[in-house]
């Protein structure tokens, strides 16, 4: 379990992929954020279903934790998908289908983004 006091909110419509990336994030020592709470230092984890677009999953995540960097999971390695996401203003993306450790990095990255920002 992580010790400085974050967690992951997840956002994901299809149940198998909720529930892949819940066991996932748990299994990796990050907190899962309830709907029911809220924690102050929050990254969020949305997936971008097929057929969806970028700024609609993008839209929904920051409803879900305003001000919070969001990680999104796009339905496989598309670099044009990814570049969108990036200049729309997610922190980072992982495709389904990549190396796992490829999810671990982004959140990390937006982690450590989230808390730099935070110190400012």
């Amino acid at each position: 379990m992580r010790t400085d006091g974050g967690a992951v909110r997840l956002v994901a419509e299809e149940e198998p992929v909720r529930t892949l990336l819940g066991d996932l994030i748990r299994d990796r020592g990050w907190r899962l954020e309830d709907e029911g709470t809220r924690v102050r230092r929050t990254v969020v984890v949305a997936q971008v279903p097929r057929g969806r677009g970028v700024l609609k999953a993008l839209l929904e995540a920051r409803l879900h934790q305003p001000g919070a960097p969001v990680v999104l999971v796009l339905p496989a390695q598309d670099d044009r998908m990814e570049a969108q996401a990036l200049r729309l203003g997610a922190s980072a993306c992982y495709a389904l289908g990549r190396p796992v450790a490829e999810l671990f990095e982004a959140l990390e990255e937006a982690w450590a983004t989230h808390a730099t920002e935070r110190t400012r």
